[in-house]
């Protein structure tokens, strides 16, 4: 799929099959058929000189190199260096001082555009950990399967970035820029996101706020209970109107309809061919306290999940 610049959902496109099946064979979970491996094995040769159906019998530490991709044991490369050429050096962030300050269970919020024309919030559960070196991302709104994937996280100056290949959603690709800090812990971030659909193949931006609902328990086992349990009572929220169970201030500075905040830029808009993240940030309000504070947002978040965290104690920075 790198090899040939294809995602999840365009390879699944191309074969004539359903998203989850590619997912099952990334996974492991199952093999492709006959006529899969000749649809595969064809696409391949496009791009790979030599490449026949034989070659995907090759000894695990020598298919790597039929791609041009580097075997397991090859020095690692940072991946945000290539998704993000242009920052640099700044793409690098020290991976302790990182983990200090945005590792953690988070609630993801976000304002997506309803079926009704108007405006609606959608929760994902997050988690924000170590992998392969540096900061990633793990997001999924549980059972519903609407919004699943993963992706890099970097820190440039106190921006956070993020992007997200979601492997079993309606879009396949998602970038997200958000104020973060410099210098401290963070339990709230606030900004943008931006994706690409796949059905219409045009981008949209809106709203999104994470919220960090607890450390990373030093059990795994324990960290993986929780993180479930949070992704699938964010898609719970997310199918009974989320909106709904939050007071009525909450839920209208987050949906952009309080007062305060500009009114003459929608919650969810089209994003223009030369338009970027971060010219977007300069036209859409971030979250503004208006006559709610920030604590007071926070917990009202935390609160819809407070029978799932239990006794595990909510990080006391801000």
């Amino acid at each position: 799929m790198t090899r040939l610049n294809l995602s999840r959902v365009e390879l699944a496109h191309r074969i004539g099959v359903d998203k989850s099946v590619v997912r099952r064979w990334v996974l492991g979970q199952t093999q492709p058929s006959d006529l899969n491996i000749s649809m595969l094995t064809a696409m391949a040769a496009e791009k790979i000189d030599g490449f026949t159906r034989g070659c995907w019998h090759d000894a695990p530490h020598l298919l790597p190199s039929r791609f041009e991709q580097p075997p397991a044991n090859a020095d690692h490369i940072n991946s945000t260096e290539a998704l993000f050429p242009h920052f640099g050096a700044k793409a690098h962030v020290d991976l302790k001082s990182g983990l200090d300050r945005y590792s953690g269970l988070w609630a993801m919020v976000c304002v997506v555009a309803s079926p009704d024309g108007g405006h609606a919030l959608f929760a994902s559960g997050a988690m924000i950990s170590a992998k392969d070196g540096q900061l990633w991302l793990h997001s999924s709104d549980g059972a519903t399967g609407m919004r699943t994937g993963d992706g890099p996280v970097f820190v440039s100056d106190d921006k956070v970035w993020m992007l997200l290949d979601e492997w079993s959603g309606r879009n396949d690709l998602c970038a997200i820029l958000l104020n973060g800090s410099a210098a401290q812990q963070v339990v709230i971030m606030d900004g943008l996101y931006m994706v690409r659909s796949f059905m219409s193949g045009m981008p949209v931006a809106g709203r999104i706020r994470l919220f960090r609902l607890a450390d990373l328990p030093s059990d795994p086992t324990e960290t993986d209970r929780l993180y479930r349990a949070i992704c699938d009572r964010s898609g719970e929220l997310s199918r009974t109107n989320l909106a709904a169970r939050l007071p009525d201030k909450v839920a209208q500075l987050l949906l952009g309809t309080c007062c305060g905040q500009r009114q003459d830029r929608p919650c969810v808009m089209p994003v223009g061919p030369m338009e970027s993240l971060t010219t977007l940030a300069l036209t859409l309000d971030v979250l503004v306290d208006g006559s709610i504070r920030r604590r007071d947002t926070l917990e009202a978040v935390r609160r819809l999940y407070g029978d799932i965290l239990g006794d595990v104690q909510p990080p006391k920075h801000s």
